[in-house]
């Protein structure tokens, strides 16, 4: 038998004493030459390899800095946009900022991969390497979400930036991109907390900023998620809100603050607004009394037990949508219109509730400017809005008795028919304004959602919950420390209010322990002298209704200057109402002596007090608010306008137009 000697030697005619030789010379030389290579490389390597790398990271630097610049300016504009989210060039730069840095690390990030991770270990380059690993995949996380985040807004401007147009409005394709949109952003952000997760303190030091970018990162993250959580939830109800698919139709109340109601104001005219796509279809302005007296009225309604003190619903028409908003709670009010509407004949399915004080519409005439109603020769202004208003309701009111008659046109009756023509030629005129108002009237819309002169209700759960969480639902908020929430209901009836203000001076005494004691004084004058029963359409005497709500715990000691007519506990605050009367012009003011237990609360070392007053839509209200601390106390602390006398007395004066927070913080020795 061959031995694998021999074998080879008849496979390649090489005599078999030398194939041993043979073989074992080659292998041998080969693997010192690999040696050699191998040795030679481990010491170019950290010579040619830095170099090499050092100038590709010299060329890749500058385009890293470029990138850093264009991502903080597109952050920088996405931070500007909710003051001015209708500015669609801002939106468009912050979109081409957030593109450009996307396309720099993302070339900047696949060059970075290319490099081995050894190279980490390399002297001095070695550590910028590692920061780059780091930071390149969380400076694309922040892009792609900021793009997406321009998209969604850019959807929404071009769609809704004048959703009076009747242009193209959202639609179902629409929905799905944005769903899209925030889907990258929910996994850019993900990804981008689990990156800033592993970031070490050496990769801070590519850049001096970062340090700051991440800081805030780190602030502002809580707020990124809520946003990203809400969007969730209005995204799945958005077509029903905006008529996506299907016409949305919103009940619109038209309040008159000038006779108040618990909600903003009597209700003498209504309408319903439909969307579709968010645009505006219709909106018809009409009298309230046609619905209340319909002949599709199914049932009499009679006034719950919660709203006895009101006095005008116990006749044959029973409880109806006029006066509906017996509720300082708008979301309870809302609720109340929408029943009534229904009961009463009302045949739109409802998306939720708008109302609208006289004050809002004053503000939209000054960027429309004066509105002709030719059929009553008047031009409207914002200073003669309420007086025309009132003088031609209310002559018609005489002439024709409490009965409303329907105008011959259909639009309203004849007593409120000039209201109906004023509403649809402001509204073509807010149909016409140009483009770049747009802004001023969103701005002006939103700052009417704090002031109350616009309150808004959802049916969509998810929607109300975003009106909640950002306090603007206008629901009677429980309080977690001390305050006070004063309502009034015009009950004489007249239109009395116009010229009544009503000054709240709470004085506080903060005990060692921390409970307040209070001494509320609320003082109702008149604004100016000489008026007569022309001026208030009703009798000089104003007779209101008021209720106190206070904390939960709140003990009521003294009352004096109304008449008590009940109390009890609503909406997580204990509560208080009387009735009140005074002669014009003389003055009336209401006393009440309360105290509530843990109104301060000791944190650590020191004390803090926190203090809500909630402003009553369609009212003039001043607040002076006087805070006396225990003798130990000294302030360390206080929210913006409260001024300090010494260091254990504070004082906030000022104009209640909306809800207004106080605190204070404070330190106690001995």
């Amino acid at each position: 038998m061959l031995s694998q000697r021999q074998f080879i030697s008849l496979q390649t005619g090489v005599p078999h004493k030398h194939v041993k030789r043979s073989r074992r010379k080659k292998p041998r030389k080969g693997f010192l030459v690999i040696c050699l290579f191998l040795i030679m490389f481990g010491i170019a390597l950290p010579v040619i390899g830095y170099r090499v790398l050092d100038d590709r990271y010299q060329q890749d630097i500058v385009q890293a800095h470029a990138g850093a610049k264009q991502l903080e300016a597109g952050i920088a504009l996405l931070r500007t946009l909710p003051h001015s989210s209708f500015n669609t060039k801002d939106v468009s730069t912050a979109q081409q900022d957030f593109k450009g840095a996307l396309a720099v690390f993302s070339q900047l990030n696949g060059d970075v991969n290319l490099i081995p991770d050894v190279f980490t270990s390399l002297p001095s380059l070695g550590s910028r390497l590692h920061a780059a690993k780091h930071l390149l995949p969380l400076a694309l996380d922040v892009a792609t979400a900021g793009l997406a985040g321009c998209n969604i807004i850019s959807t929404l401007v071009s769609r809704l930036h004048n959703p009076l147009n009747k242009a193209s409005g959202l639609t179902m394709p629409d929905m799905t991109a944005l769903g899209l949109n925030l889907q990258q952003i929910r996994m850019a952000l993900a990804q981008a907390v689990g990156l800033v997760s592993q970031l070490q303190p050496g990769d801070l030091l590519f850049d001096p900023g970062l340090s700051k970018m991440i800081g805030e990162f780190h602030t502002y993250l809580p707020f990124i998620q809520q946003i990203s959580g809400q969007a969730d939830g209005l995204l799945s109800v958005l077509p029903e809100m905006l008529g996506i698919g299907q016409p949305a139709h919103y009940l619109v109340e038209i309040l008159d603050s000038t006779e108040l109601r618990p909600a903003g104001g009597f209700i003498g005219n209504y309408g319903i607004v439909t969307l579709d796509g968010g645009q505006v279809t219709t909106a018809q302005v009409t009298d309230t009394y046609l619905l209340d007296n319909s002949p599709k009225r199914t049932r009499h309604v009679a006034v719950p037990g919660d709203y006895a003190w009101f006095p005008f619903s116990r006749g044959w028409w029973g409880w109806g949508l006029r006066d509906s908003n017996l509720d300082a709670d708008f979301p309870t009010s809302a609720r109340n219109g929408e029943m009534l509407y229904s009961q009463e004949g009302g045949t739109f399915p409802l998306a939720g509730v708008i109302a609208i004080t006289p004050q809002l519409i004053e503000q939209i005439l000054t960027l429309t400017g004066p509105i002709a109603v030719p059929e009553y020769h008047e031009t409207v202004t914002a200073q003669n809005l309420i007086d025309l208003i009132h003088y031609h309701q209310l002559t018609e009111e005489v002439a024709n008795g409490m009965k409303p008659v329907p105008s011959a046109d259909g639009l309203s009756s004849d007593r409120k028919h000039f209201t109906a023509l004023l509403g649809q030629y402001l509204l073509a005129r807010v149909h016409e304004l140009h483009g770049s108002i747009s802004p001023r009237l969103f701005g002006m819309l939103a700052n009417s959602l704090h002031s109350k002169d616009l309150q808004i209700y959802f049916n969509a759960n998810a929607a109300e919950k975003i009106l909640q969480d950002y306090h603007v639902d206008d629901s009677i908020q429980p309080l977690v420390g001390d305050g006070n929430f004063v309502v009034d209901a015009n009950i004489t009836p007249s239109k009395a209010n116009e010229y009544l203000v009503t000054t709240v001076n709470d004085q506080v005494t903060i005990d060692q322990t921390g409970v307040a004691r209070h001494r509320t004084v609320i003082k109702f004058a008149w604004t100016k002298p000489g008026l007569t029963d022309q001026n208030f359409y009703g009798s000089t005497r104003y007779r209101g209704f008021v209720q106190v709500y206070a904390p939960a715990g709140s003990v009521l000691q003294t009352q004096d200057g109304w008449s008590p007519y009940n109390a009890g506990i609503a909406f997580g605050r204990k509560f208080w109402g009387g009735f009140v009367e005074l002669d014009y012009p003389l003055a009336g003011a209401i006393t009440l002596t309360w105290s509530v237990a843990g109104a301060a609360r000791e944190v650590g070392h020191s004390w803090h007090y926190s203090y809500l007053m909630q402003h009553q839509a369609g009212t003039l209200q001043k607040m002076f608010l006087q805070v006396a601390l225990p003798s130990c106390a000294t302030i360390s602390h206080t929210s913006a306008g409260v001024a300090t006398d010494s260091k254990r007395q504070a004082h906030l004066a000022q104009v209640v137009s909306q809800d207004t927070a106080v605190s204070i913080d404070y330190t106690c020795s001995g």
